[in-house]
């Protein structure tokens, strides 16, 4: 509440963020939002277990999404030539362990995480206006 009060959700909202960017490469990060002037002091430690728990069931909608996709293309995970894993979501080691379970290896590959979707949607734009 206290942070809503003093105008800083933006910056928590930051701080939980770059925690979870820190979570793709190390077991802990540190949710830290420290504003003296106002007596805010926030240093919470994060276990990358207990992010991953925390995030199950929108992992779980996820790969439920890739199983409907696969369905209505009436195709199945074998014969999907490769999967592209893009935005900062596809860093998460929980995630790309469950679509390297659902794919062989082989087929995923990493496209820029900060420029791929805008990459593909000025191609389609392109596709569209010319």
């Amino acid at each position: 509440e206290r942070i809503l009060r003093e105008g800083q959700a933006y910056a928590m909202s930051r701080a939980v963020e770059l925690a979870k960017i820190e979570l793709s490469d190390h077991q802990t990060a540190t949710v830290e939002l420290i504003r003296t002037a106002i007596g805010i002091r926030i240093a919470e430690q994060v276990q990358r277990s207990a992010f991953e728990h925390l995030i199950r069931p929108e992992l779980d909608q996820v790969m439920a999404q890739i199983e409907e996709a696969l369905e209505v293309a009436q195709i199945t995970a074998p014969t999907v030539d490769h999967v592209v894993l893009t935005g900062g979501s596809c860093l998460i080691p929980e995630f790309r362990k469950r679509v390297k379970q659902k794919f062989p290896e082989q087929k995923i590959i990493q496209a820029n995480v900060s420029s791929a979707v805008v990459e593909g949607l000025a191609a389609y734009a392109r596709e569209i206006w010319g």
